[in-house]
C-alpha cells in the first residue's frame, strides 16, 4: 500500500483540515477538500477519538498526524552537571536540524514518577502533538541514563503509522510504562500529564468527554 497521510484531529474551517463528525457519519478533510467520507456508530466524538475508530473508518491512510506533520532531525545535548532551579530539574539542550533555530531545553522532573518536558520545534507547538513530544521524551530519557550518544542527529517524526495507534496512545498509564520502557511521564512546568495518553490525546483535541446520565 502506498503510503497516505491524513489528519486525525479535529476538523477545523481555518485550515480545511481534519476529520468532520457527525453522527453517523465522518469526513476526512485534506486541503479543503473530503478525501473520504465512512459511516460509524460511535454515540459522540469523545467515543470516536477515545476509541481511534478513525483508523479502521479510513483503512486507506497509512500514517496520521495531530495538527502537525513535523519531521526532521534532532539531537539530544548531554545532561548539565547544576540543576536548572531549585526542583532539581536536570536539563539539557536540544537542537532541531532547522535554519536559524535556536537550541532549547528539555528537562528531567524529579518527581515520582519521573516528569519529562519536552520542546516543540519552532512555530510546531501543539499540545494535541503528543507523538511528537512522546518521541522526544522517549529520546531524553536514554540520553540522560547514556543509552544514545550525545550531540548526535536523529531522525523524528509526529506521524503515526496506522497500525500503531493504540500502542502509541495507549489506555492507562501501566501500558504506556511497557511501552515507552519506564514510568516516566511528560510535563508541563510543575505538573506531571495526570490523564492517560488516549485521554491526553482527546483533551488535546479540544473534545469533551460526556457525563453518564
Amino acid at each position: 500500500m502506498a503510503e497516505q497521510i491524513g489528519m486525525g484531529s479535529v476538523y477545523r474551517p481555518e485550515t480545511g483540515t481534519g476529520i468532520a463528525w457527525q453522527p453517523g457519519q465522518a469526513q476526512l478533510w485534506m486541503g479543503g477538500k473530503v478525501i473520504a467520507q465512512a459511516a460509524h456508530d460511535t454515540p459522540s466524538p469523545w467515543a470516536f477519538w477515545h476509541g481511534l475508530h478513525f483508523g479502521t473508518a479510513f483503512p486507506m491512510i497509512t500514517h496520521w498526524g495531530f495538527r502537525s506533520v513535523w519531521t526532521g532531525r534532532v539531537k539530544i545535548g548531554p545532561t548539565q552537571k547544576t540543576p536548572i532551579d531549585d526542583r532539581g530539574t536536570f536539563w539539557g539542550w536540544v537542537t532541531f536540524d532547522l535554519l536559524d533555530a535556536p537550541r532549547r531545553t528539555w528537562g528531567i522532573l524529579d518527581t515520582n514518577p519521573v516528569g519529562v518536558e519536552t520542546p516543540y520545534p519552532p512555530n510546531e507547538e501543539q499540545p494535541a502533538n503528543l507523538p511528537l513530544r512522546l518521541v522526544l521524551a522517549h529520546l531524553i530519557v536514554a540520553r540522560f541514563r547514556d543509552e544514545i550518544p550525545p550531540d548526535t542527529w536523529m531522525a523524528v517524526t509526529s506521524l503515526v503509522a496506522s497500525d500503531q495507534l493504540a500502542r502509541v496512545f495507549s489506555r492507562t498509564h501501566q501500558e504506556a510504562a511497557t511501552t515507552y520502557g519506564s514510568a516516566w511521564r511528560l510535563a508541563m512546568g510543575d505538573s506531571l500529564m495526570a490523564a492517560p495518553l488516549r485521554d491526553a490525546l482527546c483533551i488535546g483535541l479540544g473534545l469533551t468527554q460526556p457525563v453518564a446520565a
